[in-house]
């Protein structure tokens, strides 16, 4: 019966620790507000910005109200000095199951410009 037992707990243990992610989609932008060619300064290298949403059983969550891919793009672009516009952009969610909870991740990635 303690065997039983044993790989009870140990079935349960994975059940609840084991998960998936599976990618909700993304997208390309050329830019993040209008931009002529040519009429931007690049100012450095890809940025990018993140944020996590939790959500757990009886309706128990940890997120913030709004839009979650502003608030990444503004990170990003405090990460340059300047920029008021990122180009070339890619956009991801991503959902991550662990048993009962479950994890929403929020990514934004691009070019930081200054326009002109």
């Amino acid at each position: 019966m303690q065997k039983y037992a044993l790989l009870a707990l140990c079935a349960a243990g994975v059940a609840m620790t084991s998960g998936c992610r599976t990618n909700l989609g993304g997208g390309i932008l050329a830019s993040t507000k209008p931009v002529e060619q040519g009429k931007y300064e690049v100012l450095g290298d890809r940025v990018s910005g993140y944020e996590s949403s939790w959500f757990g059983p009886f309706g128990i969550s940890y997120a913030k109200p709004g839009n979650a891919s502003l608030r990444c793009l503004d990170e990003a672009k405090a990460k340059a000095p300047g920029a008021d516009a990122l180009i070339e952009v890619g956009q991801n969610m991503e959902m991550v199951n662990y048993g009962i909870a479950r994890q929403i991740i929020t990514r934004i990635e691009g070019t930081p410009v200054k326009t002109k």
